[in-house]
C-alpha cells in the first residue's frame, strides 16, 4: 500500500498498490498538467551552475564503524555513473549508508573525470568505497558487448545495463570482489531502496525466506511538476510517479512510453539483490540471476522463465526522469547502457500518482 494526498479538509485515504484506474478524469488532471509544461519547456530560467558542495559524513561513518563489532554480513552497493555533479554523488552515497550498505565499488564512465575523485576521496580514506576508473571517456556499449561475447554466463542483453556492467566488473576484478557470504546490490545512480528497518533486515528477510536472490520492483517517478532540477535530494523533491499496473484504456499512452522511456509501468522491472556466488554457479544481469545458489537449500527468486518474484517490500523508487531540465540533459548526455536513446517528452503517466 501507499498514500496519496487528499484535498484539503479530507483525512488521507490508503490506496492499494493494485492502481490500474486511470481513466477517470480526476486522476489523471495533474499528470496532464505536467504534460502541458513538458511539450514545450521553458529553461531559459532555470541556473547554469551545478549544484553546491555537499560535505559527506564520511569521517563519521568510519568513526561509528570502529566502534561497533564487524557486522555479521557485509551490504555492497556496486553502480556505474557518468557525469554525476559532486553533490548528487555524495547525496547518493549518503542515503545509502544510512540504509545500512558497508561498502561501494564505484565505476566512473565519466569524461573527463576530474571533480569526481575529489568527492569520493573521503569516503576511498575511510575504507567505504573502492574507486575503480578504467571506464573514464570509455565506451560502455563496447565493454558490455565484449563482455557478453567473452563468457558466455554473462547471457546475452541481460549484461548490457550499467549495474549488469558493473557486477560483471566487479566479478572479474579479484581485488573488487565481495567478502563471502555477502549481499550485493548493483543499482544506478537515480535507484534509491525503500526499506523499512534497512538494507540488512531485508537480506536477513530474503535468507530467512529461502532465497539467494529476490527482485527488487521499480516505482517509476516521473518530473513532479519541475521544470528546473531543484537542489533538493531527488528522493524529497520528487513524489509523483507511474502506477504499478495500467489498464487497456491507457494502451497508447503505455506504447508512446515503450518507444521513448523503455521503462513503462505496464511492465516495470527493477533490480537484484542477491547473496554473493564467490563460485560464479550463480550470475545476475540487469533484471534477472542465472543459475543456482552457492547454497543448495536456497533458491534463486530472481531468475527467468516465470522465476522472478517481485517484492511490494522493499522497492526502488527509480528516478529515470527527474525535471524537465534533467531530462533534456540525459537525451543529450546519451546513456551509460546499451540501450537506445531517450527520444521526446516524459509523459504524463509517469506522474499520475502521488507517493511520498
Amino acid at each position: 500500500d501507499h498514500t496519496r494526498r487528499a484535498p484539503p479538509g479530507r483525512a488521507r485515504r490508503r490506496v492499494t498498490a493494485r492502481e490500474s484506474t486511470l481513466d477517470g478524469a480526476g486522476t489523471m488532471r495533474w499528470a496532464l498538467l505536467v504534460a502541458a509544461a513538458a511539450a514545450a519547456p521553458d529553461l531559459s530560467k532555470c541556473k547554469k551552475t551545478p549544484p553546491p558542495a555537499v560535505e559527506g559524513c564520511a569521517a563519521e561513518w568510519a568513526a561509528l564503524r570502529k566502534s561497533r563489532p564487524a557486522p555479521a554480513r557485509r551490504v555492497v552497493v556496486t553502480f556505474l555513473f557518468r557525469d554525476m555533479a559532486p553533490a548528487r554523488l555524495v547525496q547518493f552515497l549518503e542515503y545509502y549508508l544510512a540504509l545500512g550498505a558497508t561498502d561501494f565499488v564505484v565505476f566512473d564512465n565519466s569524461c573527463p573525470a576530474a571533480a569526481t575523485p575529489a568527492a569520493l576521496a573521503p569516503y576511498v580514506a575511510a575504507g567505504l568505497v573502492k574507486y575503480d576508473k578504467r571506464l573514464v571517456c570509455g565506451n560502455v556499449r563496447k565493454v558490455a558487448l565484449d563482455a557478453t561475447r567473452r563468457d558466455k554466463n554473462d547471457h546475452g542483453r541481460d549484461v548490457q545495463g550499467a549495474s549488469a556492467i558493473a557486477q560483471q566488473l566487479m566479478r572479474k576484478t579479484p581485488r573488487l570482489n565481495p567478502p563471502r557470504g555477502s549481499v550485493v546490490l548493483a543499482v544506478d545512480d537515480d535507484e534509491f531502496v525503500v526499506a523499512e528497518g534497512g538494507l540488512a533486515a531485508a537480506a536477513d528477510r530474503m535468507a530467512a525466506a529461502g532465497s539467494c536472490a529476490s527482485f527488487l520492483q521499480w516505482r517509476l517517478f516521473g518530473t513532479s511538476g519541475h521544470v528546473c532540477q531543484p537542489e533538493a535530494a531527488l528522493v524529497s523533491a520528487f513524489t509523483r510517479r507511474a502506477p504499478l499496473h495500467v489498464n487497456k484504456a491507457n494502451a497508447s499512452l503505455v506504447a508512446k512510453a515503450k518507444a521513448h522511456q523503455g521503462a513503462y509501468p505496464v511492465q516495470a522491472r527493477g533490480k537484484i539483490m542477491q547473496l554473493w556466488s564467490p563460485s560464479g554457479k550463480m550470475q545476475c544481469g540487469t533484471h534477472t540471476c542465472h543459475g543456482t545458489c552457492d547454497a543448495g537449500k536456497l533458491a534463486n527468486c530472481a531468475g527467468g522463465g516465470g522465476k522472478r518474484r517481485p517484492w511490494r517490500r522493499p522497492h526502488i523508487a527509480h528516478y529515470a526522469i527527474q525535471s524537465l531540465e534533467h531530462w533534456e540533459y540525459k537525451k543529450r548526455r546519451g546513456r551509460t547502457s546499451t540501450a537506445k536513446a531517450r527520444t521526446g517528452p516524459p509523459l504524463p503517466l509517469y506522474d499520475a500518482v502521488y507517493d511520498e
